[in-house]
């Protein structure tokens, strides 16, 4: 029971990431709802990742997040 819920919410976060990245390149206002929800979601998992990865105008920060979730799915399926 816990691990499908935990391996539930890890899926949705990671969609969320997804959207993310979508709405960043669609360029939705700051404004807009569905912008303000994914930004604050994911935003605060992002930014410290930023200060490391962001290469010439490039931000790699929801790749390695995207990553480090699936670890952690794996992670949970293997153990729980």
């Amino acid at each position: 029971m816990i691990k499908t819920l935990l391996l539930l919410v890890l899926d949705v976060y990671t969609m969320l990431v997804f959207a993310r990245v979508i709405t960043s390149w669609i360029g939705l206002s700051p404004t807009n709802p569905i912008e303000k929800l994914l930004s604050s979601a994911v935003d605060p998992a992002t930014r410290p990742i930023q200060q490391y990865t962001s290469v010439g105008g490039l931000d790699f920060s929801p790749i390695i997040l995207i990553f480090a979730l699936q670890l952690l799915q794996r992670f949970v399926q293997s153990s729980l």
